[in-house]
């Protein structure tokens, strides 16, 4: 279905996006939802190796049980796991704000009120 051809969609728009000629979605485009996607995943990587971090070096927290006694060695890949999710997710969110700003402009709609108030208007 539809996630096979996702990546050949999402580049789609975007090539789209540089030729100023996007579509307008009434939800989240194809690179936005992608986005979404990567930034729960990237959240949920870095929280996972924060607790799993926690857990080696400190013997505390959540996760202190199971990965409590594993070691340096360890500690070392859940830290480099943990700084790096935790600057991609940044960069992410930076790729994101410009995406919303871009967006915006191409539309001509304010789509930082729209992702507060949840309402976009239907016709351009």
């Amino acid at each position: 279905g539809d996630f096979v051809h996702r990546p050949r969609i999402v580049l789609a728009y975007l090539t789209d996006v540089l030729r100023g000629r996007a579509r307008r979605y009434l939800g989240h485009n194809p690179a936005g939802g992608l986005m979404i996607v990567a930034l729960i995943a990237s959240l949920l990587i870095t929280t996972c190796s924060g607790m799993a971090l926690y857990a080696v070096e400190e013997q505390a927290g959540p996760l202190a049980g199971w990965l409590g006694t594993l070691g340096e060695s360890w500690e070392d890949v859940f830290e480099g796991l943990h700084e790096f999710f935790a600057n991609f997710t940044l960069f992410l969110v930076v790729v994101h704000v410009a995406g919303v700003i871009v967006e915006s402009l191409l539309h001509g709609e304010n789509l930082v009120r729209a992702m507060f108030t949840g309402r976009k208007r239907e016709e351009m």
